[in-house]
């Protein structure tokens, strides 16, 4: 089983924003053997180009957990449908723009998941709803619609397909207690992406020394966020068959 973990963007030049780190199972630990800029892996900086790139690379992976870093659905109030997979499905009519979602989204508010997992935003956030909104439409629709993976816990987990879970980098980090921050440049920011790697490493996470500079180097902190986001995923493994509640079965959960 390998497993992915992605910092999503929804910026028209998402392939400088998204980063990509993949991680094989070890024994006890996880190996991170890869993490890369979403427009070196896939030579595109545009999203129109990014976004279909990225369903293709992950449709290839048969049988991985992908950890990804935005909201995969919205709050119970604002759903209009009875199932998560008819929403996913009527999404892009109902929403034609971001903006229109984030118009909608007002007065909407958290979901239940995002309280207990400590989000920082909820899904129509100015902060995010670009995320949200591209995420779903461009990634996760295409996706589970097709078929060509699965949406965990809307959709049931199959081992032999791709699936795909909601996390939060700095939810994990505040389940484990390390809450703070170290995303900008000059040596404070850099001091802390340091002591949050070390405490990953406490924690049975491996990579090279390549890695390690890059999640240092980026000062935006997406790179870092990469590897947390296949720590969660990791971490998620166990829940993957977990019966989902009726609110989780519309709203999601975030893994961490």
């Amino acid at each position: 089983m390998r497993l992915y973990g992605v910092d999503f963007s929804g910026a028209r030049n998402a392939g400088r924003k998204i980063w990509l780190s993949s991680a094989q199972i070890d024994g006890s630990y996880l190996r991170i053997d890869a993490l890369h800029r979403a427009a070196d892996l896939f030579g595109a900086v545009e999203r129109a180009f990014v976004f279909p790139a990225l369903v293709d690379y992950i449709t290839a992976t048969s049988g991985s957990v992908w950890g990804l870093d935005f909201p995969f659905s919205l709050a119970q109030t604002q759903m209009r449908y009875a199932t998560w997979s008819t929403f996913a499905a009527q999404f892009a009519h109902d929403y034609p723009t971001p903006d229109h979602l984030y118009r909608d989204g007002k007065g909407h508010g958290r979901r239940l998941t995002d309280i207990h997992a400590k989000t920082p935003f909820d899904p129509t956030n100015l902060r995010i709803y670009r995320q949200t909104y591209y995420g779903i439409r461009d990634l996760l629709a295409p996706l589970a619609l097709s078929g060509q993976a699965r949406v965990v816990p809307m959709q049931t987990y199959i081992a032999n397909q791709p699936a795909l879970v909601e996390v939060c980098p700095a939810s994990t980090l505040k389940r484990l207690n390390l809450y703070r921050p170290y995303k900008g440049s000059g040596a404070a920011p850099q001091t802390a992406r340091a002591a949050l790697l070390s405490a990953l490493q406490e924690r049975h996470v491996l990579w090279s020394e390549t890695t390690e500079e890059a999640a240092l180097r980026d000062a935006e902190g997406d790179a870092l966020d990469a590897l947390i986001a296949a720590y969660a995923a990791w971490n998620a493994l166990p829940l993957l068959t977990a019966q989902p509640s009726e609110r989780e079965a519309l709203e999601g959960k975030v893994y961490c």
